[in-house]
């Protein structure tokens, strides 16, 4: 899931849909298995896209809440994040004013 290659065809909005999309279907698979008011923790970090304009950040803490605040069967309940260093050269410029980021998020069922 999220596999850089896997969006290399598509431009910055159908990319980040296309992955929050995955994300989605995680989240409902998840919810399907888990007990009502269950936890999980998820660890994501931080990514990038390339666009025609160049490479934007995708802060991978607010696309979770985004999906599951749309999906309405997993709440964040809490984060823990902390800046990790960013290796892909080509996209190393979408946090130069921010870092990126790697999330422990706290998740519950409904």
């Amino acid at each position: 899931m999220g596999a850089r290659r896997n969006y290399l065809k598509l431009g910055g909005r159908e990319a980040t849909a296309s992955w929050e999309h995955e994300l989605e279907k995680l989240f409902k698979t998840l919810a399907r298995v888990m007990r009502r008011d269950a936890t999980l923790v998820l660890l994501i970090a931080d990514s990038a896209q390339m666009t025609p304009r160049g490479p934007i950040a995708i802060r991978a803490d607010d696309v979770v809440a985004r999906v599951a605040e749309h999906g309405g069967e997993l709440e964040p309940v809490a984060a823990a994040s902390q800046a990790r260093p960013h290796f892909h050269a080509p996209t190393q410029a979408a946090f130069r004013e921010r870092p990126r980021y790697e999330h422990a998020l706290l998740l519950t069922r409904r």
